[in-house]
């Protein structure tokens, strides 16, 4: 369901970076945590897509004022 969602999100405002991001945490989600078999050297590589994210959101709640 958080999927679909990350896929609408990412359609309605064409920002591919939103499915990316939800890619990533998804993969350190299951792999990280549950799974246990990332360290944190493997989470770093991946704030990349949270920076962007957060980038994202800033500019798109600007806009909403």
């Amino acid at each position: 369901m958080l999927g679909e969602a990350a896929k609408s999100v990412a359609d309605r405002l064409s920002e591919p970076v939103v499915l990316e991001a939800w890619a990533v945490a998804y993969d350190i989600h299951v792999w990280g945590f549950h799974e246990a078999k990332y360290g944190i050297g493997r989470v770093m590589v991946s704030l990349k897509y949270v920076e962007q994210l957060l980038v994202l959101t800033r500019r798109v709640l600007g806009r909403v004022k």
